[in-house]
């Protein structure tokens, strides 16, 4: 059986972290990474559904992979569109193999018993999907970095438990649990001996991070004891768990990048309550002018949307105070 795969990876950081996250399971069971898609006989596309945008680069995607293989190669569906639509994308797209976000240990099997020894598509049965949630933390697991990289990215937890009512996260996600911060620091620990200086803890929550009896500051002081790491930065913050305790512990870091993303999304107090985000722009303010106050050097980027159902002209208006008043450094800005 011939074992050379490729993967695509569509979406957010914690896709491409997923992506080394699966590489490195492959290839402690043989398979071998190739740098062209040509020469893979197993492409493997990890998706988004966050955005229809993302869905439809990764079908059209699989369409034309498909077209190319003629059966002789394996292309499969990882990550979260894999979760939402599950056997859809088999029986109506013609994916191979499809395999949510907490099922990527099962690969190699579910790889083997889809190839025959010729590398042709195993005939009989019916082609695997592995949905649900297991509650997965990938622990044990340790994605290698790329040669000489500086920057790293590790997941300190996976899932979110806010159910915003725009977002899918928790759908094709799950719920919050959080990694051994044992594990983590093994990790860091790794790749600061691999040479990476700049580290970013990443998760669909991470503010909401507790493990054996530490919560995300604490996780943050024992990050800033690994030698050889010069920067701690981390995505995604949801304010309402951002307290004055994690300003606070920020302000005292010496390895802290003074670079916080903070989403918004609306500057209007009715427009946040229909989107369930469980703060006020008040609330929100409030938070912004502490962390300026103890960290003067601190920049801020955020996410803003426009168009939710029933906003009005002056509900938008008051997003728009709100931006003027905060005077973000960078914001990503999505249409309903």
């Amino acid at each position: 059986m011939k074992n050379n795969f490729y993967i695509i990876t569509y979406g957010c950081q914690m896709n491409h972290y997923d992506a080394g996250i699966v590489k490195e399971i492959l290839q402690q069971e043989g398979f071998q990474p190739v740098s062209n898609e040509n020469e893979a006989d197993i492409i493997l596309l990890i998706t988004c559904s966050v955005r229809a945008h993302a869905e439809a680069r990764a079908l059209g995607r699989l369409a034309s992979l498909k077209r190319k293989s003629n059966g002789n190669r394996v292309v499969g569906i990882l990550g979260c569109m894999a979760q939402n639509y599950q056997r859809r994308l088999i029986d109506e797209f013609g994916a191979d193999l499809v395999v949510g976000p907490d099922g990527y240990r099962q690969l190699p099997s579910l790889l083997k018993a889809c190839l025959t020894a010729e590398n042709k598509l195993a005939v009989g049965g019916r082609r695997p999907v592995v949905g649900g949630f297991l509650k997965e933390c990938y622990e044990g697991i340790l994605p290698k970095p790329e040669p000489k990289a500086v920057r790293g990215f590790v997941s300190i937890m996976r899932g979110c438990d806010n159910f915003c009512s725009y977002c899918i996260v928790p759908y094709v996600r799950g719920r919050e649990r959080s990694r051994d911060y044992k594990d983590i620091i093994k990790e860091i620990e790794f790749l600061a001996k691999s040479g990476v200086k700049d580290i970013t803890l990443i998760g669909q929550n991470v503010l909401a991070y507790h493990s054996g009896g530490l919560d995300f500051g604490g996780l943050l002081k024992e990050v800033e004891k690994i030698s050889g790491i010069e920067w701690i930065r981390f995505v995604t913050a949801h304010p309402k768990d951002f307290s004055e305790p994690v300003i606070e512990t920020l302000a005292n870091l010496k390895k802290f990048c003074p670079c916080l993303h903070l989403p918004l999304q609306s500057g209007s107090n009715r427009i946040l309550a229909l989107m369930r985000r469980h703060y006020t722009k008040e609330e929100f303010l409030k938070k912004i002018k502490l962390t300026r106050a103890l960290i003067p050097e601190v920049s801020f980027t955020t996410d803003l949307m426009v168009g939710f159902p029933t906003e009005t002209d002056e509900d938008f208006s008051e997003t728009l105070t709100m931006v003027e008043e905060i005077r973000f450094d960078f914001a990503y800005m999505f249409q309903y």
